[in-house]
């Protein structure tokens, strides 16, 4: 049961491709668009990914199958692909269940272990593997291919470091744990593995080795597969397709807009459509609709909608919302308050988990679950519960936690040294500081510091009322303690040390140690039912305190719950279900699933939920409940591109073997300008490694061929939020370097003070967290850490990356006892400096300077997406290069960056002496996201300015792909910001006919500016410097935030952003030479000019080509000679490929 509520967390967890339509005009005929994505590693064995599948059903299972497949990637030599698969499950089904062979073949087809089998390489590569070896051993550091090597490096492994081993690790089974570790580095199914495996297993069985097995492939005979999907497969799937879809695809070859009142009724009409088809129909026909929407909108207006479905759906929705405002205040009705009456707030600040304004937050409400943990804290198990259920209690909102005390063995001063602290806490401390403190008793770290005698006062953090505890602790007598244990051994029955949970008076007991996070969040729903919410409802009316309030509803939901009950289970319908709901029975004779599902058929989650609900069909045995969910009087398209849900139940047989999901979109028509976009989950950085048109203007008309678009998981991220202990903010400008054991740092990043966020670029792995050296390393220590696969009292902080999904961390942090005034962001030279202080400083200082400082480079950063602004950033490129003579390096947003452009600038640098570097930043899914490409790519010039460049970067200038540079922009980079973190250029004023469309000269901008000037986001210089010292980059994110929500804000995200923040985060106006561009600027300026820049014009709309070559005589050359490199660069590809063919 548990790996089937996997499946949902598997398909949510899956690509979605989205091809967006630009524009719309009538179309005669109909080409294919395909797009892959890949891993950026190579693909891994489906007989390791099987193994891994297996250690997630047990350990036994693991080594069971093992056993059982111990040669068969022998069999891949022979075999074809598809019949090694079918080998595989064929083996798997000796463990497993229909149900969950179904699962392995789903797992198989979205890879999901595969990640899993990289960490694996990742770590055996840090060993690193001798030369040679199919397979290898490493004992205690020391390394062998040879079986009979093993004796001898047994011999004096105890004496040697013990190795390190990881949660998912594979541990042979066994009693002892405290013996030689003996790893294996090897492919299961081959000989190698067999042959270590048989001796390994063996010594493994007579107590003499801890065996540990990790993946390892020496060579990679597995290739990635890029494989289209043709019209021929089209062809075949249409024989099934129902009389109505056939309809629409063949009468349907255009994309005439529809007038206003077509548009009212068609969710509706598809709807109607939806429900008078025949059921097992009915959600492939959403699916169809839905994905190819723009093609299907003019034959749905045909359709005459079923009033009496109208009806229905309509009620549905009147009762949904009763029951939805009875009582309740939604978030969105606070923030809106809070952002009338405090413009500038950062709602986060105020509302996020780690508000400062919530310190008291639960002191005065009602809990309605009361929890009681009961454990020895003086034992490991005991903390272990604890610190879960304080893990729950961060953001449980319906529960209050207290705790028995169950002593393992006679009570006496020694062995409750821990659990006399607890106690202690919560009869003296309120509840902030209460969860902080016992946070630390909970940490095994802080357990053995106090019985090696260490005071529990130095354990205290700061806020607590440390007199009264002190008093408390010293005085807990031994009766309490004694009244507790009668308490577990007569009423619960419980043996000494066992552990229990009781629930609003109902017992949990006795549980093992793994009792979890989840396992609280669970405990709270069941218990939270109807009737304690009943019962709160009455007792909220009475006039005592919350705390007797909370006490009353516990004793009275235990009273009532434990009451016999007559009731046997029945469904209650709240809905009507006559005419909008379509019911899909599952197969009798067999358990299956509930499913319930509601949606409007014209909307994005209808095009992810179709294809989830037939996924999901084939995996399962399940009924379906699925509640239409109109909505009426449509002013416009209610979707607006073709869609493609990559999923699929199992992998996909082709005619050279098998292959993953491919997204294919046919009859498309070839009129309309076409943009390919991918949605990925979040911690996903994807990029376009190859395509043979420009994805973001897909002219179906001008191509002969069928479009491929082939994408690479390049990084999963890193995610996390740091706090430190003392304040409960986070510590702002703290940076964190992320590396392995022999590359200690690989990435590194800036934590923002917005909920204390980091993200850093990462693969499958075992990763090393550190803080960065310097101030960081200096003034703080890491003192916990959630989310990691280390202990917290392991020095290295140990973060394991071996799956698809996000990993989020949470970092505690705090100040070094000398350190305590010290701030990371102060330019101010320590004082009194030892002379050892002076000499770790100067030392260090000329290792940054010899690695990481570039005395006289000019930082250009610039952004582009598609091959025609790409084609105008190389003209800004050399443009800047003609006119310095100071070294450049360029840094580009890599994000939108087009294969054909990455491709070409490697040469392009070598021909013109420059350096570059693609960098890249996940937007946060905490920040309001922007679903518009553009408007992404403006945010990306102005929100992440602090953390999207290497943190040795002083002064990065932005230049906008379409500018020409006249003038030095060393100049720039030296011009005193007069200690501004940035400066910009005004707009210009100078061309009068144009005053009707100067929009900041009257309204909100008027008012807000006061005369100052509004600036042009085209050309600024920042130091990055100062930017980060004054958090520039954290207040600007705090008011986006802010005034996103607002579809009215921000019309120009770059630009406004700034202007608007001007009293916050000031801007420096450059001079007016700095920036010339036709449209605002006289023609007399124009020889002044330093820059070019090629505004759009609001007047005449003249197209930017024709414009640049019209406006800049230089810009004709530049792009003459770019064309020439360029045509040698493929006529010497052409050439290397002929030469290649030829040998």
């Amino acid at each position: 049961m548990a790996k089937a509520a996997d499946v949902v967390r598997l398909l949510l967890g899956s690509t979605a491709l989205c091809f967006s339509l630009l524009g719309a005009r009538t179309a005669s005929a109909s080409k294919a668009v395909t797009a892959h994505l890949a891993a950026k590693w190579p693909e891994t064995p489906l007989l390791l990914e099987a193994s891994e599948f297996m250690a997630e059903e047990s350990n036994e299972k693991f080594w069971q199958f093992l056993e059982t497949v111990q040669e068969l990637a022998i069999y891949k030599r022979t075999e074809s692909a598809y019949s090694h698969y079918n080998l595989i499950l064929k083996k798997a089904g000796q463990f497993l269940d229909n149900l969950h062979i179904n699962l392995l073949k789903f797992a198989f087809s979205i890879r999901a272990y595969s990640p899993t089998i990289q960490m694996f390489q990742q770590i055996a590569a840090d060993e690193p593997p001798p030369d040679g070896c199919d397979a290898f051993v490493v004992i205690h550091k020391k390394h062998t291919c040879k079986i009979n090597e093993l004796k001898k490096l047994l011999k004096k492994a105890t004496s040697r470091p013990r190795p390190y081993l990881f949660k998912d690790d594979h541990k042979f089974p066994t009693n002892k744990e405290n013996l030689p570790v003996t790893i294996l580095y090897a492919e299961i199914g081959t000989r190698a593995f067999s042959k270590f495996h048989k001796v390994l297993s063996d010594k493994a069985q007579n107590g003499e080795i801890l065996y540990v097995l990790r993946h390892y492939i020496q060579v990679w005979f597995y290739p990635r597969l890029f494989c289209n999907v043709t019209i021929e497969r089209y062809s075949d799937l249409r024989d099934n397709l129902t009389a109505f879809q056939k309809y629409l695809i063949e009468s349907n070859k255009e994309m005439t807009p529809l007038k206003v009142w077509e548009l009212q009724d068609l969710s509706f009409q598809a709807a109607s459509q939806i429900m008078s088809t025949p059921i097992y129909d009915a959600v492939k026909l959403m699916k169809d609709i839905s994905q190819n929407f723009p093609v299907k909108a003019r034959s749905l207006t045909r359709i005459a909608v079923n009033q009496l479905m109208r009806e229905e759906i309509q009620e549905n929705q009147k009762m949904y919302q009763k029951v939805k405002n009875d009582n309740m205040l939604t978030v969105d009705n606070v923030k809106s308050v809070l952002l009338n009456l405090f413009p500038d707030a950062n709602i986060w600040d105020i509302l996020g988990i780690h508000s400062k304004y919530d310190n008291d937050r639960k002191d005065d409400v009602i809990s309605s679950v009361t929890l009681w943990i009961i454990a020895d804290f003086d034992k490991p198990s005991g903390r272990k519960l604890l610190f879960n259920a304080l893990k729950f209690m961060k953001t449980s909102v319906h529960s209050r936690l207290g705790v028995i005390y169950n002593p393992t063995s006679k009570i006496n001063e020694e062995n409750t040294a821990i659990s006399r602290g607890v106690l202690a806490a919560f009869l003296t401390q309120k509840n902030s500081f209460l969860r902080n403190f016992l946070r630390k008793l909970a940490k095994e770290e802080t357990a053995t510091a106090i019985y090696s005698g260490e005071k529990i006062k130095t354990f205290l953090t700061e806020g607590m009322d440390k007199n009264a505890f002190e008093k408390k602790y010293s005085t807990v007598g031994v009766n309490i303690f004694q009244t507790h244990q009668l308490f577990c051994q007569d009423v619960l029955k419980l043996r000494p040390g066992e552990i229990g949970i009781v629930s609003n008076g109902k017992f949990l007991g006795p549980l093992d140690e793994n009792f979890y996070t989840e396992d609280f969040y669970f405990l709270e729903k069941i218990t939270f039912t109807n009737l304690v919410e009943k019962i709160e409802g009455i007792v909220e009316n009475m006039e005592i305190s919350s705390k007797n309030m909370s006490d009353l509803v516990m004793k009275a939901d235990a009273l009532l719950s434990s009451l016999p009950k007559r009731a046997s289970r029945h469904d209650i319908t709240f809905l009507r279900e006559n005419h909008s709901i379509i019911t899909i029975n599952p197969e009798e004779n067999d358990m299956f699933f509930d499913v319930i599902a509601i949606v409007d058929p014209l909307t994005r989650e209808a095009q992810k939920m179709a294809q989830l609900l037939i996924v999901l069909g084939k995996i399962i045995n399940m009924k379906i409940k699925l509640f239409m969910n109109c909505r009426g009087k449509l002013s416009e398209a209610p979707l607006k591109s073709f869609y493609r849900f990559v999923l699929e139940p199992e992998l996909v047989l082709v005619a050279n073997g098998i292959t993953g999901p491919v997204a294919t979109f046919l009859d498309i028509p070839e009129a309309p300008l076409l943009t390919l976009n991918m949605i990925t989950p979040e911690g996903w950085l994807v990029e376009t490694v190859h395509s043979n048109c420009d994805l973001d203007n897909i002219h179906l008309k001008d191509i002969e061929r069928i479009v491929t678009a082939e994408y690479e998981l390049e990084y999963l991220l890193l995610e996390g939020h740091c706090f430190d202990t003392m304040t409960e903010q986070p510590p702002r400008g703290l940076q964190f370097t992320l590396g392995t054991k022999n590359k200690p740092v690989v990435v590194d990043t800036i934590v923002m003070a917005n909920l204390g966020y980091f993200q850093l670029k990462a693969n499958p792995g075992a990763w090393i967290l550190k803080l960065r050296e310097g101030k960081s390393e200096d003034i703080y220590q890491i003192v916990g850490h959630e989310g990691t696969d280390s202990q917290p009292d392991q020095g290295d902080v140990i973060v394991v990356i071996n799956s698809f999904k996000s990993k989020i961390l949470e970092v505690q942090v705090q100040k070094k006892p000398d350190k305590i005034k010290e701030d990371i962001l102060t330019d101010k030279e320590e004082k009194k400096k030892g002379i050892w202080d002076s000499i770790k400083s100067f030392t260090r200082s000329l290792h940054k300077e010899k690695d990481e400082k570039e005395a006289d480079v000019l930082n250009i950063f610039s952004v582009a997406s598609g091959h025609l602004y790409e084609r105008f950033l190389r003209i800004m490129m050399l443009s800047v290069l003609r006119n310095t003579k100071t070294p450049v390096k360029f840094w580009f947003l890599k994000n939108y960056l087009s294969p054909t452009f990455k491709e070409v600038i490697p040469p392009m640098a070598e021909e013109y002496g420059f350096q570059y570097e693609l960098v890249q930043y996940r937007w946060p899914s905490w920040l309001h996201q922007q679903t518009e490409k553009q408007r992404i790519i403006w945010g990306y010039k102005i929100l992440f300015l602090d953390v999207l460049f290497p943190l040795a970067v002083d002064k990065i200038i932005f230049v906008d792909a379409d500018q020409i540079v006249r003038h030095d922009l060393k100049e720039l980079r030296d011009f005193d910001l007069g200690g501004a973190p940035y400066g910009y250029t005004p707009f210009c004023d100078s061309r009068t006919e144009m005053d009707g469309y100067r929009f900041w000269k009257k309204g909100y901008w008027a008012s807000h500016l006061l005369r100052r000037k509004y600036h042009i986001s085209a050309l600024y210089v920042v130091d990055l410097k100062k930017f980060r010292r004054i958090a520039a980059g954290d207040r600007l994110r705090g008011q986006y935030q802010a005034l996103s929500q607002d579809p009215n804000s921000l019309s120009n995200l770059d630009q406004d952003l700034p202007n608007n923040m001007i009293y916050q985060v000031a801007i420096k106006s450059l001079p007016q030479d700095w920036l010339w561009c036709e449209t605002w600027c006289d023609d007399d300026s124009k020889q002044r000019a330093k820059t070019i820049d090629l505004c759009n014009n609001p007047k005449t709309k003249e197209p930017k080509l024709k414009a640049a070559a019209r406006i800049v005589p230089e810009w004709v050359e530049y792009d003459t000679e770019i064309r020439q490199l360029l045509d040698h660069l493929e006529n010497k590809k052409k050439n290397a490929i002929v030469t290649h063919d030829e040998l």
